[in-house]
C-alpha cells in the first residue's frame, strides 16, 4: 500500500496545480527542505527543482543590472539558470528567505509576487511553482513582512514535524530497522522536547547507533555547549537517549575508544560533515590529515575544525 502524502506535499502539489506563490513556516529540522527534494522528484517527474539558500545570499548576488562575474554574466541568474536543463520545468525554492539581508528582501519579494527576476520571467522560462521556507524565530529573521500587497499574493502555511515525511524517509533508509518503538518514543515526548529533539537530530542518532557512538553526539552544540534535553528544568537527556537505544535494541556507551579517529573514519565511510571543536594548538588539523591520507582517496566527506 502507498503511503499518503504529508500535508506538506499536498500544499506544495495544490499551489503548483493554481500557480500561486506557496510560504510555509515551522521550525528548524523538520524537513521542510528535503520534502521539497524527494516530493518534486517522485509526484513531478521530469520538473527540476531549483533551490536558493536566502540566508547565504549577498547584495549582488541579486543585482541583476550589474555583472559581477568576469564572464558578464549575472550571479542570480547564474545560480538560476546552472540548475536548470533546457526544455524542464521547474520550481524555485527560495530558503529562509526572511534571512536574507535587507537590502535584498524587496527583490526576493519581486521574485516570489510577480515571478519575474529582473528582466527575466521565470514563466516563460518554464517555472511551475515558487516557494518560500522559513523559520519564524524572531531570533532567525533579518525582515518581517506586514505589507498586505505583498502578503495577500502568497498563500502561507504553517507545518510541524508532523506534516512531513520524516518518519517515512527514515524507515526507507533503515530498511533493516524496525523503528516503530523508536517514533513512538519521540511521539510520547511534550512538544517543547519534540522540538529539542528535531527529526534532523533522530536521524543524527540513528546514524550514531549503527556505528555504535555514544547517541548524546547526536545533539547540536549550542554556543560550545551540548543540548540538553530539559523539560520543566528537568535533564532528561540520558532517560531518553537510553530510551531511543533500547527501541533500537543497540548500546548507548558513554564513550568509545580512540573518538576522534573512529568519528573521521566513520565520516568517510558514511560521507558526514563533522564539526571538531578544540583549543589552538591540540592537534585538530593533523588529526584529520592523517585519517583521510590513511582513508580512501576516493572518499569525499566535510570537515571543519574551529
Amino acid at each position: 500500500m502507498t503511503a499518503s502524502p504529508s500535508r506538506l506535499a499536498g500544499f506544495i502539489d495544490a499551489m503548483i496545480d493554481i500557480g500561486q506563490t506557496g510560504q510555509i513556516f515551522g521550525t528548524h529540522g523538520i524537513g521542510k527542505t528535503a520534502t521539497f527534494f524527494s516530493h518534486i522528484a517522485e509526484a513531478h517527474p521530469g520538473t527540476e527543482l531549483v533551490y536558493v539558500p536566502a540566508a547565504n545570499l549577498t547584495p549582488d548576488d541579486l543585482l541583476v543590472n550589474a555583472p559581477v562575474r568576469e564572464d558578464g554574466e549575472f550571479v542570480l541568474r547564474q545560480l538560476v539558470m546552472s540548475q536548470l536543463r533546457p526544455g524542464k520545468p521547474f520550481v524555485l525554492l527560495i530558503d529562509d528567505s526572511q534571512q536574507a539581508a535587507e537590502t535584498i528582501q524587496s527583490q526576493l519579494m519581486q521574485v516570489a509576487c510577480n515571478w519575474t527576476l529582473g528582466e527575466y520571467d521565470l514563466r516563460a522560462l518554464g517555472c511551475v511553482g515558487v516557494f518560500l521556507t522559513d523559520n519564524e524565530s524572531l531570533a532567525e529573521t533579518s525582515a518581517r513582512r506586514s505589507d498586505l500587497a505583498i502578503l495577500d499574493r502568497m498563500v502561507t502555511v504553517r507545518v510541524t514535524a508532523n506534516d512531513t515525511a520524516w518518519r517515512e524517509t527514515l524507515a526507507a533508509r533503515h530498511r533493516d530497522w524496525d523503528l516503530t518503538a523508536f517514533f513512538a518514543v519521540w511521539s510520547s515526548l511534550g512538544p517543547e522536547l519534540r522540538e529539542l529533539l528535531s527529526p534532523r537530530t533522530m536521524d543524527h542518532v540513528l546514524a550514531l547507533a549503527r556505528e555504535e557512538f555514544p547517541l548524546r553526539w547526536a545533539l547540536p552544540l549550542v554556543n560550545g555547549e551540548r543540548l540538553r534535553l530539559a523539560d520543566k528544568r528537568v535533564d532528561r537527556t540520558a532517560e531518553i537517549l537510553g530510551r531511543l537505544a533500547d527501541a533500537l535494541g543497540v548500546r548507548n556507551p558513554a564513550t568509545v575508544p580512540d573518538p576522534v579517529r573512529r568519528v573521521l573514519r566513520a565520516a568517510l565511510r558514511n560521507r558526514w560533515s563533522v564539526l571538531l571543536q578544540g583549543p589552538p594548538g591540540c592537534g585538530k588539523t593533523e588529526v584529520v590529515r592523517e585519517t583521510i591520507r590513511a582513508g580512501s582517496a576516493a572518499t569525499r566527506c566535510t570537515f571543519r575544525c574551529r
